[in-house]
């Protein structure tokens, strides 16, 4: 028998035949779980409100070896998000956050610096409005701690480092080029200098969210991340077109 008790985070529930739940748990030491809990509909003693999509707590996991789909025995929520959940807007970017979290992850991979990043991202949603630079701080971690995110030293299509020179992101490829690089009518985009030095501080591990407050996010940065993303998850998600509502 496998049993274990893990902080998580809840990013995913599904009611299951009358009474059960499935719930997909971020848990700081194994990664991204899916778990069933029994009588979990209706269950207001036992587990009042816990699998609230964003809730933050302690969960007890059981199962006959730990690949099989678990079991989820107690549940104590540390943060019910109850005042961010009366901001619509920021509702549905909470929902994107633990929506392209879900989508990204493998189970069973721990990444406990992106579960910290997570935590973080959430606390400031709920006290903030910069839903941009929240969301752009959150996919660079998320992307960086995937593997994803690129370097910004050289261009991906003559091998040049950029020395100074613009990058732009071709968005027919998805390419980050150099201007001599771009093709002719081809639609780019040129990666402004705040947000190419925002990059390469994530990946030397060198800032905190507060530095993205201090910069303007176009619209198109976000082309970026998408694709980048898209391309790893290999579908397209709904949550894509629910956040456009918003920005």
């Amino acid at each position: 028998m496998h049993l274990f008790t893990s902080e998580g985070i809840v990013i995913h529930k599904l009611k299951y035949l009358e009474s059960d739940l499935i719930v997909t748990i971020f848990s700081i030491t194994e990664g991204k779980l899916k778990a069933i809990v029994k009588g979990g509909v209706n269950s207001r003693k036992r587990f009042p409100g816990a699998f609230e999509v964003g809730n933050i707590g302690e969960f007890g996991f059981t199962a006959k070896n730990p690949y099989q789909l678990m079991y989820i025995n107690h549940a104590k929520v540390n943060n019910y998000l109850i005042d961010l959940k009366k901001d619509y807007d920021k509702i549905i970017m909470l929902f994107y956050i633990l929506g392209i979290t879900d989508a990204m992850l493998i189970e069973h991979q721990s990444h406990p610096k992106l579960f910290e990043f997570l935590v973080y991202t959430i606390q400031f949603l709920e006290n903030n409005k910069a839903l941009n630079q929240i969301r752009l701080f959150y996919e660079f971690h998320l992307l960086k701690e995937t593997g994803l995110l690129p370097a910004i030293e050289k261009c991906e299509s003559c091998g040049r480092p950029f020395a100074g020179n613009r990058v732009n992101f071709l968005q027919q490829t998805g390419k980050l080029v150099c201007e001599s690089c771009i093709p002719h009518n081809t639609g780019t985009f040129a990666i402004p200098d705040n947000l190419l030095l925002l990059i390469k501080a994530v990946n030397n591990n060198s800032l905190n969210v507060d530095e993205f407050l201090k910069v303007d996010v176009p619209h198109a940065m976000f082309d970026i991340t998408t694709r980048l993303m898209s391309n790893y998850i290999d579908r397209p998600l709904k949550i894509w077109q629910m956040i456009d509502t918003i920005q």
